[in-house]
C-alpha cells in the first residue's frame, strides 16, 4: 500500500513538473501595459492647431492575425496568440492615445479621417524582447479626398523574464506608442492634420 501511494505520488508529480516548462501563451487577451507614457516634446504638432479627427476601423493584413508573438530563446519555438482582434484594438489604442495627447476626436462630421491597415503588430523574443507595430495609415478630407498617406511605426526593446506574458504586453505597447510618436513627427501627415 505503501508502495502504490509513493508511486502514485511520484507520477503526480512528474505529471505536474512535466507541464512547467511547456506553457503556451495561446488565446491570450491584449493588454495594455505601456511602460513610459510620456508624451515626447519632439513631436512637431500642437494639438490645438490639429483639425477634428475621427478614426475608422483599422484592417488587418496581417498573415496569421491571431499571432503576436514568438520565444525562439534556447532555440525554442513558441508561439504567442490572442482571441482578441488586433485591428479593432489598435483603432481603440490610436483614439485613445490621440485624445490623451490633447486632439479632438469626433464620431461625426471630422474635419480629418484616418484609416488604413495594421501589418506588423509582432514580439520575437530571443535574449530580449524586440517588437514592431507598423500601420499603413491615410488621412482623408470629408469629401473622400486623401490628403496624406504612409506608415506609423513603431519598436521598442526590452529585457526581461523568459515566455513571459507582461513582458510581450509591454513591448507591443511600447512599439504602439512609439509609431504614434513617429506619426505625429511625420511633416506630410503634420500638413494634413492643420
Amino acid at each position: 500500500m505503501y508502495r502504490k501511494a509513493l508511486s502514485c505520488a511520484a507520477l503526480l508529480a512528474l505529471v505536474t513538473l512535466g507541464g512547467c516548462g511547456t506553457t503556451r501563451h495561446t488565446g491570450v487577451a491584449l493588454n495594455w501595459k505601456p511602460t513610459n507614457l510620456a508624451y515626447n516634446p519632439d513631436t512637431r504638432l500642437d494639438p490645438a492647431q490639429a483639425k477634428t479627427i475621427g478614426i475608422g476601423r483599422l484592417g488587418d493584413t496581417r498573415k496569421n492575425p491571431q499571432e503576436i508573438g514568438k520565444s525562439i530563446e534556447d532555440g525554442g519555438n513558441k508561439p504567442v496568440t490572442t482571441k482578441d482582434d488586433v485591428a479593432a484594438w489598435s483603432s481603440d489604442k490610436l483614439k485613445s492615445t490621440l485624445a490623451e495627447l490633447g486632439f479632438k476626436l469626433v464620431d461625426h462630421n471630422p474635419q480629418l479621417l484616418i484609416g488604413g491597415e495594421v501589418q506588423n503588430f509582432y514580439v520575437l523574443e530571443n535574449t530580449s524582447y524586440k517588437s514592431n507595430v507598423r500601420i499603413k495609415l491615410s488621412a482623408s478630407d470629408p469629401s473622400g479626398k486623401v490628403l496624406w498617406q504612409g506608415f506609423a511605426v513603431g519598436n521598442a526593446s526590452r529585457f526581461g523574464r523568459s515566455y513571459k506574458l507582461e513582458n510581450y504586453y509591454e513591448a507591443l505597447s511600447d512599439a504602439y506608442l512609439d509609431a504614434v510618436q513617429n506619426l505625429l513627427k511625420d511633416k506630410e501627415f503634420i500638413a494634413a492634420v492643420k
